[in-house]
């Protein structure tokens, strides 16, 4: 999947120009060091230059009042703090991390964060112009104050407030896969962007975007189910994927509607759906591929009319044959019941009506009575 180098280039140009934007916010006593330029220039944490710092953060002071993080020490947890020197800590600047970050493991987000710029940005891993702020790649668990009136976590994964939105799940969380909260109507630019443990997600209904790169480089992804709820697709979203299988749970035709993204349309480019043809897309694309389809999910197969991935069938299957076994031994129970009462009926039964102790002594009685009975008939016979 190949995409013109114009268009890489000039989102290079856009997403360079974020740190210079946000830099105005800043007050202008000491000059932004850490990461200048785009992140072409990675300085020691320790010669960092700070409105404030302590040993594993740098800040620089915000026009506002509150203080930004932007440089953070090469350590394996990191709390972001409420408060420095009685001032809110009030954001995540962009190039916060850098190349000199490599053990970073747990990140924790204090309650004033209130903005995380360019958090959608993401080390997508073996990924061509990767010039955009990243999280470390060993990262492994985001966590956020309850207070926090902007974000929230969840099992290590990052969310808007209301679980609408998942931001970010990190490079290096341990599963092989996810389970999405039912919250969750979209996901945002490189939200698994780099992660290589996931081989299978099932994206739950009621997601309608699909963000940039939101798999880029998840080397091991193999199948991923889209619900039919899904109207835009954003470009690269399988980028650097090794795909075997695609699910949609709608029809092909509902397919062909979703309205794919690529960057032109950033600037008010043409636009297109899936089931664009390609020579009209190829008019201004240099794609080799001969459909969007292809362009997305590359030499994956795609399922239309989906229930879901093959995980899905087999735990169906096996919930099926679990109910089958259950329904089975129920049965088998039911009869072994059925049975044991009528014997136990059988049983009360012959019990009400005598035991076989009794019923002898019944019978040699009964006996006894008829042999008078004979033998007072002979006699009568004699004396008449």
């Amino acid at each position: 999947m190949k995409i013109r180098k114009l268009s890489a280039i000039l989102l290079a140009g856009a997403l360079m120009a974020t740190p210079v934007i946000a830099s105005t916010q800043m007050a202008s006593g000491v000059e932004w060091e850490a990461n200048a330029g785009g992140g072409d220039v990675t300085i020691p944490f320790d010669k960092i230059k700070a409105d404030y710092k302590d040993e594993t953060l740098a800040y620089r002071l915000r026009d506002d009042g509150t203080y930004a993080v932007f440089a953070a020490a090469d350590v394996e947890n990191l709390v972001i703090p409420n408060e420095v020197n009685g001032k809110k800590v009030a954001v995540i600047a962009p190039h916060t991390f850098d190349d000199n970050n490599t053990k970073l493991k747990t990140l924790s987000i204090g309650k004033n964060i209130i903005y995380i710029e360019d958090i959608d940005d993401m080390d997508c891993g073996e990924l061509e112009g990767e010039w955009w702020m990243r999280l470390p790649n060993s990262l492994e668990s985001i966590t956020v104050s309850d207070d926090n009136e902007t974000f929230c976590s969840e099992d290590g994964v990052l969310y808007n407030k209301d679980k609408t939105s998942i931001e970010k799940y990190p490079a290096s969380k341990k599963g092989s896969s996810y389970t999405f909260p039912k919250t969750v109507k979209y996901i945002s630019d490189r939200a698994f962007c780099g992660n290589k443990n996931l081989s299978e997600i099932v994206i739950p209904d009621g997601v309608t975007y699909l963000g940039t790169y939101m798999f880029g480089g998840c080397t091991n992804l193999k199948t991923v189910t889209i619900p039919a709820s899904v109207e835009f697709l954003e470009m690269g979203i399988f980028e650097g994927c090794n795909l075997t299988n695609v699910y949609y749970k709608g029809t092909e035709e509902q397919w062909k509607a979703i309205e794919w993204h690529d960057v032109r349309q950033w600037w008010g480019g043409p636009r297109y759906t899936m089931g664009t043809p390609a020579e009209e897309y190829k008019k201004d694309y240099t794609y080799e591929e001969n459909s969007l389809i292809e362009v997305l999910i590359g030499n994956a197969t795609m399922h239309y009319n989906s229930t879901g991935s093959t995980t899905e069938s087999s735990d169906s299957e096996a919930s099926s044959d679990s109910e089958a076994s259950s329904d089975s031994e129920a049965s088998s129970d039911s009869e072994a019941s059925s049975d044991n009462s009528t014997t136990d009926s059988n049983s009360s039964n012959s019990g009400s009506t005598t035991s076989p102790d009794t019923g002898v002594a019944g019978i040699s009685l009964t006996l006894g009575v008829i042999a008078l009975a004979g033998a007072a008939v002979v006699i009568s016979r004699k004396k008449h």
